[in-house]
């Protein structure tokens, strides 16, 4: 079940690279137009506002990177950044709501998962 679940992590950091991608403007992506869709809508590609929300999603990137190899590890650290990276991976997908509304029911089932026992304690370091 561990496996799974840092392969599950893995694959949202995954998803992430899309995030990082097309707001910082290194390409387009089919579907991810780069612009804030909810909220934020004022501003626009390229902006430095943008810039730093690019970077943001990279840092959940690599959050979620890292909380993988956390639960392989049963690292005493995890907790913290897998609640850190869900929150920020949760502010990044309510601001391109219209674009990532998978990435909010990926942070939903990691919520889940710490916060129900019977989840919690067969896929996280007690």
């Amino acid at each position: 079940m561990k496996v799974a679940f840092a392969v599950f992590l893995f694959l949202h950091a995954f998803a992430h690279a899309v995030g990082v991608i097309s707001v910082g403007g290194l390409a387009s992506v089919e579907g991810a137009s780069g612009k804030p869709t909810l909220i934020l809508t004022q501003f626009e590609p390229g902006d430095w506002q943008i810039r730093i929300l690019a970077v943001l999603w990279a840092v959940a990137l690599a959050g979620f990177v890292l909380s993988g190899i956390g639960v392989l590890r049963d690292a005493d650290w995890l907790m913290p950044v897998l609640i850190g990276s869900t929150v920020l991976s949760s502010l990044l997908c309510l601001i391109w709501a219209k674009e990532a509304p998978m990435g909010l029911v990926a942070n939903g089932i990691i919520v889940l998962v710490i916060l129900l026992p019977p989840l919690s304690d067969r896929l996280l370091p007690v």
